[in-house]
């Protein structure tokens, strides 16, 4: 995993958060490899903590842009959803202009106010 965030670079946030959601979680290869990943390290307790550090830091990251906590359950709710949508995506591709607008719409639905670039 730590490969893949630095083949992905780290830039700064874009300024939609909702269409980063989406270049994140509805391209096909991301959403492929993540899963191959979780169901390779699931079989060790050290694959497991190393798949829930990731969630957590991909949780705390969220958190921060919606300047929420990270236990917020609103936060908690948007991350499951994601991942579903993102496993849906690979089943029935949307691609990401849609996946933007679902992301948005969730996230409104639980209260959530999409942020402009701030961390």
């Amino acid at each position: 995993m730590e490969h893949s965030h630095e083949s992905a670079g780290h830039s700064e946030p874009e300024a939609d958060l909702a269409v980063e959601l989406a270049r994140l979680l509805f391209d096909p290869r991301r959403a492929r490899f993540f899963l191959a990943v979780v169901v390779e390290t699931c079989g060790s307790e050290e694959g497991r903590r190393a798949t829930s550090a990731h969630m957590a830091g991909f949780g705390a990251y969220l958190a921060a842009r919606f300047a929420r906590t990270v236990d917020d359950p609103a936060v908690l709710a948007l991350m499951a959803q994601l991942r579903g949508m993102s496993l849906q995506n690979l089943v029935d591709p949307i691609g990401f202009e849609e996946g933007a607008k679902q992301i948005a719409a969730a996230a409104r639905q639980l209260g959530l106010q999409l942020p402009s670039n701030a961390l």
